[in-house]
């Protein structure tokens, strides 16, 4: 089983530092990550990260290319069952395949994170590490959200960072910045 991760704590105490060096954007001053107890070689990432940031690139094209983001896909079904899942058929426009303007102009916050988050899904990763990609939607959308990329990946690991405390309950573990600078690793009850 894997575990699901829910990083909290104020702004600017850590958390999407913490994010940077797992997915190796960032080298740590002294330590190393771990993964399935082995030290984890940046090398070899071959689609063991997908990361949704707050806010995505979205740039002036169709929805279905920009989940696509130039990357190619053989599995048309599974393509099918993320834009079913994550809620992209329910955006009007999708079915048009016209173009949603610069920065995705003519789609609300919430829409432009349910496709960061199908463009993240593309390539299967592992470790899904979504940093307050919900923050555009009502708590019923990301539980929804949350269910369905579980059954679309029931492997995947979830690292959440969030500021909506009722995300942690899809979560194992809670990684708590402290104000004090104290980072606590429990489990989530």
């Amino acid at each position: 089983k894997n575990n699901n991760y829910f990083i909290q704590g104020q702004s600017g105490k850590g958390k999407s530092t913490l994010c940077y060096i797992i997915l190796g954007l960032l080298m740590p001053n002294k330590g190393n990550v771990l993964i399935d107890k082995k030290i984890y070689d940046y090398n070899e990432t071959n689609n063991l990260f997908s990361y949704v940031p707050q806010e995505s690139l979205i740039f002036n094209d169709t929805i279905k290319n920009n989940i696509l983001f130039d990357q190619t896909i053989d599995d048309k079904e599974y393509l099918n069952k993320i834009i079913d899942l994550i809620g992209i058929n329910e955006i009007p426009i999708y079915h048009e395949d016209k173009e949603i303007g610069d920065d995705g102009g003519i789609l609300s916050g919430g829409q432009k994170q349910r496709i960061a988050i199908a463009r993240s899904l593309i390539k299967k990763p592992k470790i899904l590490v979504l940093d307050e990609a919900f923050n555009a939607l009502h708590q019923e959308a990301e539980n929804i959200l949350i269910k369905n990329i579980k059954i679309l990946c029931p492997n995947i690991t979830l690292i959440i960072i969030s500021h909506r405390a009722s995300t942690k309950n899809y979560c194992d573990q809670l990684i708590d910045f402290k104000n004090d600078g104290v980072v606590e690793i429990r489990k989530i009850t």
